[in-house]
This record gives C-alpha cells, sequence and structure tokens, in this order.
C-alpha cells in the first residue's frame, strides 16, 4: 500500500520509524557512507514508500539527536549501507522501518526483552499507516524469534520473515548463510557487503511474493 502524504508526514518525527531508501528515492546509486541519508524532502518519495512490508529490528542502539538522522541511517560504524544496499533493487525499497521495543536504547539486545503489548504496539503503529497485516522482515535471530511468538500469540495473519542482522558482530553468521547457499569457504572470496547483498536477495527471492 502506497502512503499518503498526510501519513508520510505524520511518520517524520519518529523516534523509530522511518523508510527503506537511501539515498534518492530511485535507489539508482550504490548505498555507501556518502548517501546513507534519508531524501527526505524529495518529492517523488510517496511513489515509492510503502507498507506492503515492515522491516523490525529489536531496539534501537541509542536515541536520536535532535535533528540527527532517522532510524536506519545514521553511520557506515553501524553498517545501515549494507541494509540499504541488499534491499536496493527489491520490492522492500520504501517500505516502513521500525523497532519492537521502543523504550530501551542499548546496543545490547538481551537487555531489549519484549512483552506482548510491545507487538500489540507495532501493530498499531502500522495499522496507523495504514497496512492491514504486511508481512513482517525481522533483523536478527533473536528479534524474529520474539516476533514469531508474539505474532502466534496474536494469531497474527501476516508472514514473519527472518533476515540476518546487518551488523558487523554478525558477519560470522553472514558467512556461514552465504557458504550454505555456494558452498564451503565461497564466502572467503568476496566482500562482506556482498555477501550480506547475496544472502538478504536470496532470502527475499525465495520468501517474499510481491511485486512492486
Amino acid at each position: 500500500m502506497t502512503i499518503s502524504s498526510h501519513l508520510y508526514k505524520k511518520s517524520r518525527d519518529s523516534e523509530h520509524g522511518t523508510w527503506a531508501v537511501w539515498g534518492d528515492p530511485s535507489g539508482s546509486l550504490p548505498i555507501s557512507g556518502d548517501n546513507l541519508h534519508f531524501p527526505a524532502d524529495d518529492e517523488s518519495l510517496l511513489d515509492v514508500l510503502h507498507t506492503d512490508v515492515v522491516v523490525v529490528a529489536l531496539n534501537r542502539g541509542s536515541k536520536r539527536e535532535i535533528d540527527g538522522p532517522p532510524n536506519f541511517h545514521t553511520s557506515v560504524k553501524s553498517n545501515d549501507h549494507l541494509l540499504g544496499e541488499a534491499l536496493r533493487g527489491t520490492p522492500v525499497w520504501g517500505a516502513y522501518m521500525t523497532d519492537l521495543v521502543k523504550d530501551i536504547f542499548d546496543p545490547d539486545a538481551t537487555k531489549a526483552i519484549p512483552k506482548s503489548s510491545d507487538f500489540d504496539a507495532l501493530l498499531e503503529e502500522v495499522r496507523g499507516l495504514g497496512a492491514t497485516n504486511p508481512t513482517f522482515l525481522v533483523l536478527g535471530k533473536q528479534a524474529h524469534q520474539l516476533i514469531q511468538q508474539l505474532a502466534a500469540e496474536r494469531k497474527y495473519p501476516g508472514k514473519v520473515i527472518l533476515l540476518p542482522h546487518y551488523s558487523g558482530a554478525n558477519n560470522g553468521n553472514i558467512s556461514r548463510y552465504y557458504n550454505e547457499i555456494f558452498g564451503p569457504d565461497s564466502a572467503r572470496s568476496v566482500s562482506n557487503i556482498e555477501r550480506y547483498k547475496t544472502v538478504v536477495k536470496s532470502i527475499l527471492d525465495e520468501q517474499l511474493q510481491l511485486s512492486r
């Protein structure tokens, strides 16, 4: 579902919510440290923003500074460019992005233990943007397991799909995914960003039934 101007404006001041667009709405350029910004003033954004898919992480590592970049658009150090480049050119480009646990700001994800009410709040958040039962793409095994459990408790009818987290701490796991696709030790011959792109796009091709 595409987003109206009113709902887009509603999302812009969010501590957590943003959109899977980096650099420019078209996604015509590779994502790097030079174009991690979100193109907030580009009038062509509304042609690409949608809530068919919602990308969900467990929690933010730190609070957003006043006038600072929105969530998922922060820095090369956080590897946000890996996520942007992996989603560029896929149906997920332009999707809504947010966190499950809103009140814990800590890079240690073990401190963010979600409650059923957090999932209820997530549903309220995305439905407030016009989504009905979007597919949730969940970043990281811990978050995926928790959201899957909460979704089952609430009998949520939408899909919940695991994506490996783009954090540098997850490099070994990304390499294992890549080796499963292309054979033992094949990850050694490609860069981490290429490994992550390949793994994510393989998962999306297999599990995400969308066309945009």
